[in-house]
């Protein structure tokens, strides 16, 4: 499902029943659909298992799922030292400029679309509270404030990246996130731009980030499906000196990195998965 690295039909079978139970925990944490969780699983993972150094992050986390999902990741493998930095404003998103795009205009008029919530706003107490309630307060760093003060700010203090997660829409906060937390990402760490295929913006900030350093990484696709039609959900890239490297790379179904399901945990995968958040972008 994610190019050579990761997921057959098989390897998401595993995953429901491996994870399901947390996946329903967080549910309400996050917009994120189950493709690109089980996706973020499996490319932390990639990460742990080839022994890529550093701290997991993520700018833009809404009410915290994918973060969430990052930390359970790394409490299943015993990575204890880790730590999962989340920025947020928590005042929801900033303006789209011109370079955003006409979907970016269309989201920020449209605030009776499920997708709106708000515009993104989230309240900074209630994530710190859920990150309490499933025991993730030491695994995480909670970070209030716009990108462009937070996180150059924390960005010596994060130290060595293994996952970037950039989750903030727009042009500015996306380059903005690449120009100060880019170089700390390790040599095969992984970067992932959760709208590379949905806002204008987005796309533009990796590119012109990516061309102004001629580095040949490889843009790799999330794919998704809904209403019985398969789209690309989100993008990530290696940050490798030799991009071809990994490109025969699989992550294993069940192995070091994934708790084998119990007997319960199949049964409860059989159950369709409700979700708030259940239907595709338009």
């Amino acid at each position: 499902m994610v190019n050579e690295l990761t997921h057959t039909d098989a390897d998401y079978r595993a995953y429901g029943r491996a994870w399901e139970p947390f996946m329903r925990t967080v549910t309400d944490y996050t917009m994120l659909r189950r493709a690109p969780l089980q996706s973020l699983i499996t490319l932390c993972e990639n990460t742990l298992r080839l022994d890529v150094p550093g701290a997991f992050v993520e700018a833009g986390v809404w009410r915290g799922g994918a973060g969430f999902v990052m930390a359970e990741t790394l409490r299943r493998a015993g990575e204890a030292d880790r730590k999962v930095w989340m920025f947020d404003s928590f005042e929801g998103l900033p303006a789209p400029t011109e370079v955003d795009g006409g979907r970016a205009q269309a989201y920020i008029r449209d605030t009776t679309s499920p997708w709106y919530q708000d515009n993104c706003r989230a309240d900074y107490d209630d994530v710190v509270a859920a990150a309490q309630r499933l025991g993730f307060t030491e695994q995480t760093r909670i970070i209030k404030g716009w990108f462009d003060i937070t996180v150059p700010a924390h960005a010596a203090a994060i130290g060595p990246i293994a996952v970037l997660r950039i989750d903030c829409d727009w042009y500015d906060p996306v380059l903005t996130c690449l120009n100060t937390l880019f170089d700390q990402v390790s040599e095969g760490g992984i970067v992932i731009i959760d709208d590379y295929f949905y806002y204008a913006g987005a796309a533009v900030a990796v590119h012109e980030f990516v061309g102004r350093r001629r580095a040949p990484y490889r843009i790799e696709t999330v794919l998704s499906d809904g209403d019985g039609r398969a789209y690309n959900e989100g993008a990530f890239l290696r940050k490798t000196a030799d991009p071809d490297q990994h490109r025969e790379e699989r992550v294993p179904t069940i192995g070091r990195f994934t708790t084998r399901p119990t007997q319960s945990e199949v049964s409860v995968a059989n159950l369709p998965l409700t979700h708030t958040m259940s239907e595709v972008r338009p």
